[in-house]
């Protein structure tokens, strides 16, 4: 946001706010990491290898925007567990996630 001040003949002070937007184009490179826990059983997880921020200029701002960007997609990446099981017809059922909910669809093989 952007602020000005006015004053006026009664001398009262008015304040002005514009909203200031840009548009940042951002790419990020990842990989799928799965834990296997026993036969069928398991985790899989997100990872961030790389981001890229094309056309930013000084070069010092570019580098300070890849290292909080890639800061905010990781810490929740990082939390994020989708544990798995996979039953006898070789169907894979999602089952109970950290947070407590329960998944009920399930996702075939083929």
């Amino acid at each position: 946001m952007t602020w000005s001040t006015t004053g006026s003949a009664t001398g009262v002070v008015q304040i002005n706010l514009k909203p200031v937007s840009f548009e940042l184009n951002v790419w990020a490179r990842g990989e799928i990491i799965s834990q296997y826990f026993g036969p069928g059983t398991g985790s899989i997880m997100f990872q961030v290898d790389d981001v890229r921020l094309p056309d930013v200029l000084p070069e010092g701002l570019e580098t300070v925007l890849h290292c909080l960007i890639r800061m905010m997609l990781q810490a929740p990446l990082s939390n994020l567990q989708l544990p798995f099981r996979v039953k006898g017809d070789r169907s894979l059922t999602r089952t109970k996630s950290k947070c407590g909910e329960i998944f009920k669809e399930e996702l075939c093989r083929t």
